[in-house]
């Protein structure tokens, strides 16, 4: 972008009615002072458009540093820039690369834009650019969501969950799974969008069980597993798998379906039950398993499902 605006100014004056022109028709803010003192001596419309602020608002480049900036730090880095290049010579003076910045409007609205800076010596002056990146970083966080989240669920999905585990082996942590109980009846019973409708359900109810700091995801189907950070004692994490389970007591009312939801959990602390992520994965499971076989032991018997116990 700094090249074209480069290629629209003429060889002649700072105020070459031209070159004013060209800049002014330029869909990204520009606005432009005199290299000796700062002054501001341009802006164009889209600078008004973006800020709010006409070139009677502004004074010189200190007053639109502190003006567009959210940041009083950036702002603060920028002003002290801008005094060293008016006190050095011109062949000292360089320009200041495209950088990504929180600014502000003058009705306080906040957005993001890259701002960069190109010194003109040969014009007299420097030019400053901003181009509104505000759509591109919301599609950024939208794809940085659909990389972390599960689609159905909204929860971490399970490159996050390892991710997670990955970053915390130098820690003493959890690693709780959960498997629904008779989920394939679900599905064929009641058909696919109930069973969605059960997940989502039981992610939500999952979620508010478990502390700000641990990380609740959905590794696949009707799995899912939850980061215990810091690491509870197995009888505190069995406590809150209870209160879990009696909180699945309430049935899933789905539409026209009342489903009732049952789950099995395993649970594993690092590095006490394990030496690496894999092995971790292993032992939670196969408690999980175990306590899935002792469900349905009891109720081959009979006697009362040890619901969700470790």
């Amino acid at each position: 972008m700094m090249s074209e605006i480069r290629g629209a100014i003429p060889g002649s004056t700072s105020g070459d009615d031209r070159m004013r022109l060209a800049l002014d028709a330029l869909p990204v803010a520009v606005s432009w002072c005199r290299l000796g003192d700062g002054r501001v001596e341009f802006v164009n419309r889209a600078f008004t458009r973006m800020f709010g602020l006409s070139l009677a608002d502004c004074r010189d480049v200190f007053d639109v540093v502190s003006r567009t900036f959210a940041d009083p730090r950036e702002a603060e880095r920028h002003r002290a820039q801008a005094v060293k290049d008016m006190a050095s010579p011109p062949e000292s003076r360089v320009d200041v690369p495209e950088e990504e910045l929180l600014c502000r409007r003058q009705d306080g609205a906040q957005f993001h834009a890259a701002f960069s800076v190109s010194l003109i010596p040969e014009a007299g002056m420097c030019l400053a650019v901003f181009v509104d990146i505000t759509e591109r970083k919301k599609r950024e966080r939208t794809l940085l969501t659909l990389a972390e989240r599960d689609p159905l669920t909204g929860l971490k999905n399970r490159r996050s969950i390892e991710d997670a585990l990955s970053a915390a082996v130098h820690d003493t942590f959890g690693l709780l799974v959960l498997d629904l109980d008779g989920f394939k009846q679900i599905n064929d019973n009641l058909g696919h969008p109930v069973g969605d409708a059960v997940l989502k359900e039981f992610a939500g109810r999952l979620s508010r069980h478990f502390r700000e700091s641990d990380v609740v995801g959905r590794l696949g189907g009707d799995e899912f597993a939850v980061l215990l950070l810091p690491a509870m004692s197995t009888q505190d994490a069995d406590r809150m798998i209870r209160r879990l389970y009696d909180a699945l007591d309430e049935p899933f009312l789905l539409g026209d379906a009342t489903v009732q939801v049952a789950f099995s959990a395993g649970y594993a602390v690092y590095p006490n039950d394990a030496s690496s992520l894999i092995q971790l994965f292993r032992v939670a499971d196969a408690r999980m398993y175990e306590a899935k076989r002792e469900r349905r032991l009891a109720a081959a018997r009979g006697a009362p499902a040890p619901g969700g116990t470790l």
